[in-house]
């Protein structure tokens, strides 16, 4: 194992010397429409291209020996592993950590994604805790006992990233690891800078029943997901959808084609937080799909946890369909989102398109020296 050392601004390092040389054979494996996509099978084959038309690479450029390499016994959903049959496992000590570093351009937008089967799936498995870190900035806590996805957005402020997992209980393990830029409109930062990390809580598209929506129709790959039906408190929820032609919107149209609306009001439902003040930032993303609607027609409140964060909200105030918002708030374990016609002056009820909920982390500022980070 060749161990990673101290960075110094006048010569080029082992750490210095690696990101470049991956820097250049990932330019040359991924295709221009992908331009700045780092998609990692672990112990998968290189050049595999899934049904998204994403061209994946192995990760033997950072961990060459097969030994922690398992099989998946069975068949994990595409929310989480297109397709993908294997697990990388590392042996380590008592809060070892091992770290894939990924090349980045400073000031950039990114977001960053790991994917972790649950154990039951791989032969021979024991159950396992793990902490996983961008940078050295905790994110999450990956419990064997179910499959999951970690991804969060941050702004790079080096040539490179560390997406390490360091050892709680049993063996850390990922099947997939992914990196995507974002694009210079982003506004998931905005009011924010590099001092802050956002961690993925949901993102919905709503009514839509059918597979996630991703790459290609979001050229920033992200995964939004079918409603959960179990956090709509109310049953008389109406679906509607209708075809987009052409808007300016930061969410792809696709997501946009379809909405949940009801005559009063409707709420979502999170009591599965962290048992902990928390911030947040929730993005709402609306268009107005019923063509018959005025401005003034449609006009709502907005609650989080029963207190009012926007009022009097008319999609199409300003003369666009297309509306978005981003509410900042502090919870406790729980978090509860609410949609409310204003009585004697609407008269439709609240509709709403797509959502995510993004909990707010510090960013932990890391050292130049890397104790515990090896390519193998």
């Amino acid at each position: 194992m060749i161990g990673m050392g101290g960075r110094h601004n006048w010569r080029l390092t082992s750490v210095d010397s690696f990101i470049l040389c991956l820097l250049i054979l990932l330019v040359q494996s991924i295709p221009a429409h992908q331009e700045g996509f780092i998609s990692i099978k672990c112990c998968g084959g290189e050049g595999q291209t899934d049904s998204s038309s994403i061209t994946w690479i192995s990760d033997d450029q950072w961990y060459p020996d097969e030994t922690g390499c398992q099989n998946i016994a069975r068949a994990s959903s595409d929310n989480y592993t297109t397709g993908h049959d294997k697990v990388r496992y590392f042996y380590l000590g008592n809060s070892e950590k091992r770290c894939y570093s990924l090349p980045t351009t400073p000031d950039r937008d990114y977001l960053i994604r790991g994917t972790f089967p649950f154990s039951n799936s791989v032969v021979g498995s024991v159950s396992s805790t793990f902490d996983v870190l961008v940078g050295v900035t905790p994110i999450d806590l990956v419990d064997s006992s179910g499959e999951s996805q970690v991804e969060g957005i941050f702004r790079a402020t080096d040539q490179y990233i560390d997406f390490c997992l360091v050892q709680e209980t049993g063996d850390p393990y990922i099947s997939q690891l992914e990196l995507r830029p974002l694009s210079d409109d982003s506004s998931y930062l905005d009011g924010k800078d590099s001092t802050v990390l956002l961690k993925l809580v949901d993102r919905v598209d709503l009514g839509n029943n059918g597979i996630p929506i991703r790459f290609p129709d979001d050229p920033h790959d992200r995964i939004w997901t079918s409603q959960d039906t179990e956090r709509v408190s109310l049953s008389a929820i109406t679906t509607i959808n209708n075809t987009i032609s052409k808007t300016v919107a930061k969410v792809p149209l696709k997501v946009l084609e379809t909405a949940i609306t009801n005559e009063y009001s409707f709420q979502f439902l999170y009591i599965d937080l962290e048992t902990r003040d928390c911030n947040y930032t929730i993005f709402l993303h609306f268009f107005e799909l019923d063509d018959n609607v005025r401005p003034g027609q449609r006009v709502f409140d907005i609650y989080i946890n029963n207190e009012k964060q926007q009022a009097n909200f008319d999609i199409k105030e300003n003369g666009s369909n297309y509306s978005e918002l981003a509410l900042n708030v502090t919870a406790n374990g729980s978090l509860n989102l609410t949609l409310a016609r204003v009585e004697n002056k609407s008269k439709f009820g609240p509709i709403l398109n797509a959502y995510e909920i993004m909990q707010v982390r510090q960013w932990v500022e890391g050292t130049h020296h890397r104790d515990g980070m090896y390519v193998q």
